[in-house]
């Protein structure tokens, strides 16, 4: 018998999108599954009425799992409640505007039931695309997890890993302090205690909505500073010499959010301390390059091609 899978998704302001995501959960080719919406919004806010009655068949016909926070707290917290109310032995996560392929989840079941207990974490790749569903494939990276995790070389959000019930119950799940970064925190406390697989398909299309990233390069920075301060010692851990790339990684990445807003000055000031400015500045210019040179195409359906047929979108 197949064990129980919870696919756990937090949901603030998402109405809009949010049925693709729950459909893309249900319609997953791996039985059985439980699907925990969490919704954030705050209770008898006008967004989370709305949530409530757009999600309302799904509830009705017991499909999903609805819990409202009382007031609205984040995204971490809401992971948090979804995990205590899990019943898998397997945890999935999903964010409220990304849609899983449909088999997703039997993949990362079949190759975690292939592995020991040392393992606590599998992840895949995906795409990132726009609203149009044209983007580009996220880099497939299996070795050297940690480290390449902490330096930008590979990237994963929540919806593409899947950990065992027990991690959770071991680390005490997402950091609740955290308001951006949480899933980079979360995947690196659980590397730093257990082994992590990758799963080398691209199995989930992230859509690119910009909801919560931050505008203001002070307040970036402020996050990602905290984010390197409370993961200073998982970053020691790596050895003086990578420990200088993942800083620098992180330092050359703020001095970007001030390019983004012509601050030169600043940016400047960022590159300086991540080292060489003018070998650092060189890496962000390569960097540019490959992203505005990356072969893109239409690698999923666009939003209004994943509305059309929906039962819950009028």
């Amino acid at each position: 018998m197949n064990p129980l899978v919870s696919i756990i998704m937090p949901t603030y302001q998402g109405t809009e999108n949010i049925c693709i995501a729950i459909e893309g959960a249900l319609r997953q080719t791996y039985k059985p599954i439980e699907v925990i919406v969490v919704d954030d919004n705050g209770e008898n806010t006008e967004c989370q009425i709305k949530t409530e009655s757009i999600l309302k068949s799904y509830i009705d016909d017991n499909k999903i799992k609805y819990i409202k926070h009382k007031n609205n707290i984040n995204g971490s917290a809401a992971r948090n409640t979804g995990m205590k109310a899990a019943n898998g032995k397997y945890i999935s996560f999903l964010d409220d505007d990304d849609l899983l392929l449909p088999d997703k989840i039997e993949k990362q079941v079949k190759l975690f039931e292939t592995l020991d207990e040392m393992y606590g974490l599998v992840y895949c790749s995906g795409y990132v695309v726009k609203s149009t569903g044209v983007g580009y494939k996220l880099d497939i990276v299996e070795d050297d997890i940690l480290f390449n995790l902490l330096v930008g070389k590979l990237r994963f959000n929540s919806s593409m890993m899947m950990i065992r019930k027990e991690v959770f119950e071991a680390t005490g799940g997402f950091d609740e302090s955290y308001r951006r970064h949480q899933d980079w925190e979360f995947c690196c406390r659980i590397l730093s205690k257990y082994r992590g697989k990758a799963l080398p398909e691209h199995l989930v299309c992230k859509y690119l909505l910009d909801r919560n990233v931050p505008s203001n390069p002070e307040k970036a920075v402020e996050l990602r500073m905290y984010f390197l301060d409370k993961n200073a010692d998982i970053i020691a851990s790596l050895g003086q010499r990578r420990q200088k790339r993942v800083i620098s990684f992180h330092y050359r990445d703020m001095a970007l959010a001030y390019i983004f807003k012509r601050d030169i000055k600043k940016s400047w000031a960022w590159l300086k301390k991540a080292g060489n400015p003018i070998v650092q500045f060189l890496k962000l210019a390569i960097y540019a390059i490959k992203r505005k040179t990356v072969h893109r195409e239409k690698y999923a359906l666009s939003l209004e091609e994943c509305k059309d047929g929906l039962r819950c979108i009028k």
